[in-house]
């Protein structure tokens, strides 16, 4: 049999050869491949497919994030308008209190020159010949004059005069009853405030019980006939001592004047 003279038919072709009959070979082998590159295609755009469909997604959240960030840009946009409008007027607001604070400091310059000036006024009126005496005259001064200049005699604490040191003297005068055979202690009470203190032997005196004979405290006639007074602030607690001759001349009515000044009492020149 003649086979290059053969019919054959292959996938609905007439091939008439053998020659034909080698190339089907290879169109099959051809044709393999084509259908194999076909279903990578199809596997490729499967794969197309699946990632279009992410690819969709991610667009949709973009796309939703962008019309949330747009909102959230708007809002932004509106507070940093408000903000810059805020800053502007705390920038005027700024501004006129330094205004202020300017004309505040003029004011303040224009009264301290005008209080400078009135003190100088002051000061130029002030100006007696004797300023420094007016100056010295302190209420407790004019409370001795008042009283006579120191003529005053009362058994409350009473302030009769200046001392050297500028300091007022206080006067209280005590009574008391000197019998014949016994000392006499008159109590001060506390005088932790007393500075310097003494008695006025020129007031204090005896009224002797016999006769009206006066007798000035600290008076010695002799061994039988005296009277001694004197002071103790010893702890703080003041006493008067009367002692004297126990006979009816040296017994009766003490007057004791006691003069003091205070420690808490501060003059100018202590100052």
């Amino acid at each position: 049999m003649d086979n290059t003279k053969c019919f054959c038919h292959f996938n609905g072709f007439e091939v008439k050869d053998a020659k034909a009959r080698k190339s089907i070979t290879d169109i099959e082998t051809e044709l393999i491949a084509v259908n194999e590159n076909a279903n990578n295609l199809d596997t490729k755009i499967e794969e197309n497919k699946t990632s279009t469909i992410v690819i969709n997604e991610e667009l949709a959240n973009v796309k939703e994030n962008v019309s949330s960030n747009s909102y959230d840009i708007g809002v932004i946009a509106t507070g940093l308008n408000t903000a810059n409008s805020n800053i502007t007027k705390n920038e005027s607001d700024i501004s006129n209190l330094n205004t202020n604070l300017e004309t505040t400091n003029n004011n303040v310059t224009n009264n301290a020159n005008n209080i400078s000036a009135l003190s100088e006024q002051i000061n130029n009126i002030h100006t007696h010949d004797n300023k420094e005496v007016l100056d010295s005259i302190t209420e407790d001064k004019i409370k001795a004059w008042d009283l006579g200049n120191g003529n005053s005699y009362s058994t409350e604490e009473t302030i009769v005069g200046v001392w050297h040191n500028k300091k007022p003297i206080y006067r209280k005068m005590y009574i008391a009853t000197k019998l014949t055979t016994t000392q006499l202690q008159i109590n001060l009470g506390d005088t932790t405030d007393i500075e310097d203190f003494w008695i006025n032997n020129g007031i204090s005196h005896l009224k002797p019980n016999s006769g009206v004979r006066y007798k000035p405290l600290n008076t010695y006639e002799s061994a039988d006939n005296y009277i001694r007074a004197e002071a103790s602030l010893a702890s703080g607690t003041g006493v008067i001592y009367i002692a004297g001759s126990p006979n009816d001349y040296y017994a009766g009515t003490v007057y004791v004047v006691f003069e003091y000044t205070k420690i808490s009492d501060v003059v100018e020149s202590e100052v």
